[in-house]
């Protein structure tokens, strides 16, 4: 590398030079002994950084600086030098070399590492320090600020119908309109993929930083246009205020997120705020999925017995409307936490469908129900027809099929005298693949039955290629049907219905004799609900079956009954 070297006295003159024309842009005629580093490259400036490094120096100390010289930057190192006997400084040596390339790069680097290579941004390395500047700043001085985590709606769906390129550009300008809703006082980054945040002053209460987050959301009922097309976009905003919802760097950035899935929840193009409730329950959330997973573990197609974990069924009885003689049951999980006591199931179901674990659930479920009805039968308890939930996981996502054939045969149970229950959405997801699925498994003897009727999107023409044999109408319709509500009118319609597609119909959740009578009237076949009995551990629902008057219980409210797990103990007999 090309250097200029040069050895100097005490008076900063100097005595001895190399590579002059270097440092004076190729001037091999430059003359530089005897002449002073104040006025080269100093330029009669005292205190010009080569200077000042030059008088370090002279001062015993080995020194370095970076200055500019005619365009350039350079760096220069100095070195005293000391007389051999007295040890006194004599002056000093120098060599400076040009730094510019260098430094570019390293300038060019640093936006690498620091800079969004597409939008230009901040990213996200930029803008963890700045929110834990923030935050610091909000620790001492008690300053709030807020965090934006904004998302881009269905942008998945803009890269496949136009490309990665469109998408880039769609992006870039994105980024451009959320940018002129900023003060100078915000940063603006971008967090990833097709996310931005936000770090914005506000006042104590929060408002202008929901100000700014609507104004976001207002932002986008434009058009976007790239390469003169038109693109309909929306964003959601997810706001969390600090230091009121917490003074840590990952709680901060989570609660915004926590927020921003409100408000996709509800559907995008909008915003939500941060709800300390909401982050209690997605805690739990995880926990309880924690648990789940070192539970049941993963699918490896082995058989646990999940009764030794806490997993134990209850079975509901279901009844005649005409003479409210039991006719049939329906197998319910529950989950007896060993820390937690009872897990309802919508707290753990939800979380085994997404993590897949529902299928080990269910197989474990589908067993232990048949292995039930046939020591009822070896106890002299004749029920004739025993339901059993499947998940949309389990229906669509696995050898549904074959796994009840198995276990059917490992069973000895008659298939005619199960019922699968399937939900009104899980049916209407893959309409064809549906039909498919149904008529496989009727063909192996099971009745089939749509639960919750009337909260999906059932269509008349699809329902009738169903080979359906039941329908089970919703509880929050029956729950007012006596009343001479619009729901009076939905479930007679829904009964109607059932009985001209030559279907048997079920009304659940019965809690009172008015709605017994109301649904004897419109001809309802059958009743399930707290009314005759809660969902019963196996000796209570034998003990009831004998007996139905010591069944009926006190309303669901009322009661507060806890499940009882006897882990290792084979099933009852009655």
């Amino acid at each position: 590398m090309p250097a200029f070297v040069w050895l100097a006295d005490t008076e900063l003159r100097y005595r001895s030079v190399l590579g002059s024309h270097f440092l004076a842009g190729g001037d091999e005629g430059f003359a530089l002994v005897g002449r002073s580093a104040v006025d080269f490259p100093g330029d009669g400036d005292p205190d010009h950084p080569f200077v000042r490094a030059c008088r370090r120096a002279v001062l015993g100390e080995a020194a370095e600086c970076d200055f500019p010289f005619r365009g350039r930057l350079y760096r220069a190192c100095l070195e005293p030098q000391l007389d051999e006997s007295e040890g006194f400084v004599t002056g000093f040596l120098g060599v400076a070399y040009d730094v510019t390339d260098r430094q570019r790069v390293a300038e060019l680097l640093s936006n690498e590492v620091r800079f969004d290579a597409l939008t230009g941004l901040p990213n996200r390395l930029v803008f963890a320090e700045r929110l834990a500047n923030a935050l610091d700043r909000a620790e001492r001085l008690g300053e709030t600020f807020g965090v934006l985590l904004v998302d881009l709606d269905r942008f998945k769906a803009v890269n496949e119908a136009l490309g990665h390129n469109i998408g880039d550009l769609f992006l870039q300008t994105v980024s451009e309109r959320i940018r002129h809703c900023i003060g100078e006082s915000a940063l603006f980054a971008r967090f990833g993929g097709d996310q931005f945040v936000v770090l914005t002053p506000t006042d104590a209460d929060g408002v202008s930083a929901a100000d700014l987050a609507r104004t976001i959301v207002d932002q986008f009922t434009r058009p976007i246009v790239v390469n003169a097309r038109e693109i309909f976009a929306t964003v959601s905003v997810g706001l969390t205020i600090a230091p009121d919802d917490g003074l840590d760097a990952n709680r901060v950035i989570g609660n915004a997120g926590t927020a921003l899935h409100d408000a996709k929840d509800l559907g995008g193009n909008g915003f939500r705020r941060y709800d300390s409730r909401r982050r209690d329950h997605a805690s739990d959330r995880f926990a309880i999925e924690t648990d789940l997973r070192r539970t049941v573990g993963v699918d490896d197609g082995s058989s646990a017995d999940l009764a030794r974990e806490g997993f134990v069924l209850h079975y509901q009885p279901i009844v005649s409307t005409i003479d409210e003689r039991i006719v049939g049951a329906e197998a319910l999980i529950r989950w007896n936490h060993p820390l937690r006591k009872l897990v309802p199931p919508d707290a753990f179901i939800p979380l085994a469908e997404q993590t897949g674990l529902i299928l080990k659930i269910g197989e474990w479920v589908f067993r232990t129900a048949l292995l039930q009805l046939r020591a009822w039968d070896n106890a002299g308890i004749r029920v004739e027809r025993l339901a059993i939930n499947i998940s949309g996981r389990q229906f669509h996502h696995s050898n549904l099929v074959e796994t009840v054939e198995r276990l059917l045969t490992e069973t000895g149970v008659d298939a005619d005298r199960i019922e699968l229950e399937l939900t009104e959405t899980v049916v209407m997801r893959d309409v064809e693949a549906t039909i498919v699925t149904l008529t496989r498994l009727k063909a192996l003897g099971v009745h089939l039955s749509i639960d919750d009727f009337g909260t999906g999107y059932s269509s008349l023409a699809y329902l009738k290629r169903f080979p359906i044999d039941t329908l089970k109408i919703d509880r929050s319709f029956t729950r007012d049907a006596s009343n001479g509500s619009a729901d009076a009118a939905i479930v007679g319609t829904i009964v109607a219905l059932g009985h001209s597609l030559h279907k048997r119909v079920v009304a659940e959740g019965v809690e009172t004799r008015g709605q017994i009578d109301f649904l004897r009237g419109i001809d309802c076949d059958e009743l399930q609900g707290f009314y005759f009995s809660r969902p019963l551990p196996v000796s209570e629902f034998a003990a009831f079956f004998r007996n139905p008057m010591r069944g009926i219980v006190a309303p669901a409210g009322r009661i507060r009954r806890r499940v009882r797990h006897l882990p290792g103990q084979r099933l009852p007999l009655d």
